[in-house]
C-alpha cells in the first residue's frame, strides 16, 4: 500500500496507509476497507455495507435506519447532513478494529514528533519500544535549517564516578520574545554522571541566587547527597561566593572565550534550542 491513492474531487490526493477489514460483530464484516489517517470522518459505503452483509436499509422522512435481516435488530440510525448519512452505530455494533498497519504511525509522524531525532537516537529508541523503523528514502527539509552549528569541538565523554559529583550551569538569553508569563532566559543544570538535567525559565539573570539553592536543597532532601563541584563560565550570575564557600562546594570556572571548556552543558542547550527550532519550524 506504499504507493496507493486516493483521488479526491478536488484532484488532490491522499495517501492509503493500510488496507484490512473490521468486525462489526462475530458475523458482519467490511473487507478492503482503506486506512486513511488524514481524513478527520469514517466514510462508508452504503451499497458495499450492504452487499458484504445481510442488512436491510430502511428509508424514513426524517432519518434512516440499518437492520440485521437475521435477528431483524436495528444495527444503527443514521441523518442527513450536507447530502452525507451520518450513522449512529449502538455500542455493541460499534467496529473493533484490527490493523496491523493501522496502529504503526509512519517514520516521518515519529520524527517530528519527538522533536526531529537523529537516526543514532531514533534507532535505541527502536530497540527498546515498537516504533516504525527507519526510512531510508525520508528526508528532513526542517533539520538542516534548524541544526546548521559550526564545527563541533572534540568531546572526550568524561564522566564522573558518582552522581550530584560534579553539576554545569549555564544561562541562555534573552530570547527575542518574552514567554507568556515574562520569562526572557532559562538556567540549564546537567549532571556530569548521568546528564540528567534540569530547565529553569527566569525573569532576569538575577533570579539564579534564588534558584541555585533552592535546587542544591532539593537534591539533600531528596537524595541525600551533596553537590561537590559547580562548575560554570565566569557569567556573574552564577557566581555565588559565599554560598558556595558555606557549603564546602569547589566552584569551578572555565576560561574566557573557552566554551567548550563547559561543553557538557553547551551542548545540552544545542540540544534543547534545536528541539524548540525544529518544532517551531
Amino acid at each position: 500500500m506504499n504507493n496507493s491513492h486516493v483521488l479526491l474531487l478536488n484532484s488532490f490526493k491522499v495517501k492509503v496507509e493500510g488496507l484490512d477489514s473490521i468486525k462489526f460483530t462475530q458475523d458482519i464484516f467490511l473487507h478492503n476497507v482503506l486506512y486513511i489517517p488524514s481524513f478527520r470522518f469514517n466514510l462508508l459505503s452504503l451499497l458495499t455495507l450492504i452487499q458484504q452483509n445481510q442488512f436491510r436499509f430502511i428509508m424514513q422522512p426524517n432519518f434512516f435506519i440499518l437492520q440485521d435481516l437475521k435477528s431483524q435488530k436495528t444495527i444503527g440510525t443514521a441523518k442527513s447532513r450536507h447530502g452525507l448519512l451520518v450513522f449512529d452505530f449502538y455500542k455493541h455494533y460499534l467496529p473493533s478494529v484490527n490493523f496491523n498497519s493501522c496502529n504503526s504511525v509512519t517514520y516521518d509522524v515519529w520524527h517530528r514528533r519527538l522533536g526531529h531525532l537523529s537516526v543514532p537516537v531514533y534507532n535505541l529508541l527502536t530497540a527498546k519500544t515498537s516504533l516504525t523503523a527507519v526510512d531510508k528514502n525520508h528526508h528532513c527539509s526542517i533539520c538542516p535549517l534548524s541544526k546548521q552549528q559550526r564545527l563541533p569541538f572534540i568531546s572526550k565523554n568524561i564522566f564522573s564516578p558518582h552522581c550530584f559529583d560534579i553539576i554545569h550551569s549555564d544561562v541562555w538569553g534573552p530570547f527575542r520574545y518574552p514567554t507568556y508569563d515574562g520569562f526572557r532566559y532559562f538556567l540549564t543544570l546537567v549532571d556530569y554522571k548521568i546528564r540528567f538535567t534540569w530547565v529553569y525559565l527566569l525573569k532576569n539573570k538575577s533570579d539564579c541566587i534564588v534558584l541555585i539553592p533552592k535546587m542544591f536543597q532539593y537534591i539533600e532532601n531528596h537524595f541525600h547527597v551533596n553537590i561537590k563541584v559547580f562548575h560554570s563560565n565566569n557569567a556573574k550570575e552564577l557566581s555565588l561566593h559565599d554560598f558556595f564557600t558555606n557549603k564546602g562546594v569547589l566552584h569551578q570556572f572555565s576560561c574566557v572565550e573557552r566554551p567548550e571548556q563547559n561543553s557538557v552543558v553547551e551542548r545540552k542547550h544545542l540540544h534543547i534550542l534545536n528541539i524548540a527550532r525544529s518544532l517551531l519550524l
